[in-house]
């Protein structure tokens, strides 16, 4: 009798073990293609916390976001979010007035910037946040063509006109 009951642990073992081996052997799924809004689970210093923390695709993989604004008028308003760097747009003619929000959330050294394919004569840039300032250096028209770009500088909680 216990040779029977062992005979038959044993088999019972092996059946678990060959259905555990199945689930390891089983194939992960894998993401086709990532967007400039998703958010990917980032582990600081390699350290694993019970705080999950995620931060944007453009952010985590260097990839720059961005936006087609398409054909823009005089008196445009638009907002930067976290996951967009640059903005493009395809203004006709001259553009009298465009006014940009910044991101409301950004981290130290993010950089922003703005193209239109004619000439802005007033770009006004705003924070996008009650805690940020936007520095003098930051430009107030665009040159058609040519970026006008920003730097956050996280210790100041200030944008600043960079290349």
């Amino acid at each position: 009798m216990d040779k029977e009951l062992f005979a038959s642990l044993l088999a019972l073992g092996g059946v678990l073990l060959s259905g555990e081996m199945a689930q390891a052997q089983s194939t992960i799924p894998t993401v086709v293609a990532v967007n400039p809004g998703d958010l990917m689970q980032v582990i600081p210093n390699g350290v694993p916390s019970a705080q999950s923390k995620y931060g944007n695709v453009p952010v985590v993989t260097g990839v720059h976001g961005y936006s087609k604004l398409g054909i823009i008028s005089t008196g445009s308003t638009f907002a930067y979010t976290n996951s967009i760097e640059f903005m493009i747009a395809q203004a006709s003619s001259t553009t009298a007035a465009v006014t940009l929000t910044t991101s409301p959330n950004p981290g130290d050294g993010q950089h922003e910037c703005y193209l239109n394919k004619a000439t802005t004569t007033s770009l006004t840039v705003s924070a996008g946040a009650a805690s940020q300032t936007v520095d003098a250096s930051v430009a107030t028209a665009g040159v058609a063509n040519t970026p006008a770009c920003w730097t956050f500088d996280a210790a100041t909680a200030t944008w600043y006109g960079s290349p």
